[in-house]
C-alpha cells in the first residue's frame, strides 16, 4: 500500500486528522496494481452564540444557565452531565459550581463540549493571567496565576489549591479556578474565573511503522512538505533521505510554519541476502 499524501505509510489501515482527498496505490502479490481515492469532509461543530450565566445568592440554588446557538436549537440535543434527565438549553435552580454539557447535532452527531460556571453574588472577583500571551506550541510550559480572592480551588486541573500553577497543554484547553471567601460563620461565597490557552494544531511528522529490507537496497523516507526545517538523527537536514544500514531508532525533528518543534521515530532493519552456490558449470 502506498498513500499519495505520505510515502512513508505502507500500511493497509491509517488514521487521518484533517479533511481532504486521500488516494492509495495497492499492489497485489501477483504484481497487479489498483488505485482508489476517497474524499473526507469534516462537519462543523455546533456554534455557541452566547452563554448567559445568572449568579446564585451565596449558599442558595437560584442560579441558571442559558445557551444560545447560532442555529435553531431544535436541531441539537443538550446532554447535561449533572442533570441526565435534562435535554434543553436552559438549566435552572443552580448553586455555585462548574456545569458540563455536550451539545450534539441531531444531523451529524458532531459534539461540542463546554464547561460553564455559576458564581455567587457578592463573591470575590477572580481573574486568571497567563505567563505567555497569544497562541503557544504544543507542550509549552506556562504559569497560570489566580488573583482576587483569599482561597482558591482549581476545577481544571482538579484539586489544586495554589495561587499559581504550571501547565503544559498539548491542545487548546480551558482552565477554571474557584476563588472564595469565608464569612464570620465559615460559610463560603464563591466566584469563578476561566482562561482558554490556545495551542497551535499539532501535526507531527509520520514516518510510519518500522521498516525492513534486504542488504543492498535502500529505504527512502520523506520528512513532509508542510515543514520548514528537518533534522534527522543521522545528521542530515534535507526533507528526503535514503537509509542503507540498520538504525534501531531513527529520529526526525521538524519545525512547522508556527516555529513549533515536532518529532517522530522509526526503526530500520536490513536482512542479509542468502548465499547461493550452485557450483561449477556442468555439461550433460
Amino acid at each position: 500500500y502506498k498513500w499519495s499524501d505520505n510515502l512513508n505509510l505502507l500500511e493497509r489501515y491509517r488514521s487521518i486528522a484533517s479533511e481532504g482527498l486521500y488516494s492509495v496505490r495497492v499492489t497485489h502479490n501477483n504484481g497487479c496494481v489498483k488505485y482508489d481515492s476517497t474524499q473526507v469532509i469534516e462537519n462543523p461543530l455546533p456554534k455557541l452564540e452566547e452563554i448567559i450565566s445568572i449568579k446564585a445568592f451565596c449558599g442558595s440554588q437560584n442560579g441558571s444557565i442559558t445557551l444560545i446557538l447560532e442555529e435553531d436549537i431544535s436541531q441539537y440535543y443538550f446532554d447535561w452531565k449533572q442533570f441526565p434527565d435534562s435535554t434543553g438549553n436552559i438549566i435552572r435552580n443552580l448553586g455555585q459550581g462548574v456545569y458540563e454539557v455536550d451539545i450534539i447535532s441531531k444531523e451529524t452527531a458532531c459534539t461540542l463540549n463546554k464547561k460553564i460556571t455559576v458564581s455567587e453574588t457578592g463573591a470575590p472577583s477572580v481573574e486568571i493571567t497567563s505567563s505567555i500571551d497569544g497562541t503557544i506550541c504544543p507542550g509549552t510550559e506556562i504559569i497560570l496565576s489566580a488573583d482576587g480572592a483569599e482561597n482558591y480551588m482549581w476545577s481544571f486541573p482538579e484539586g489544586r489549591t495554589d495561587k499559581e500553577i504550571k501547565v503544559t497543554p498539548y491542545s487548546t484547553t480551558t482552565y477554571i479556578v474557584r476563588g472564595y471567601s469565608l464569612d464570620n460563620t465559615g460559610n463560603e461565597c464563591s466566584g469563578f474565573a476561566e482562561i482558554t490557552i490556545v495551542v497551535y494544531p499539532s501535526q507531527p511528522p509520520v514516518l510510519g511503522s518500522d521498516r525492513s529490507d534486504c542488504v543492498g537496497n535502500e529505504v527512502k523516507l520523506d520528512g513532509g512538505s508542510q515543514y520548514t526545517n528537518w533534522h534527522w538523527s543521522t545528521g542530515e537536514t534535507e526533507r528526503f533521505i535514503s537509509i542503507t544500514e540498520n538504525i534501531e531508532e531513527l529520529i526526525l525533528e521538524v519545525e512547522d510554519q508556527n516555529g513549533c518543534i515536532l518529532a517522530d521515530t522509526i526503526g530500520i532493519l536490513f536482512w542479509p541476502v542468502p548465499d547461493v552456490d550452485l557450483g561449477w558449470d556442468r555439461t550433460i
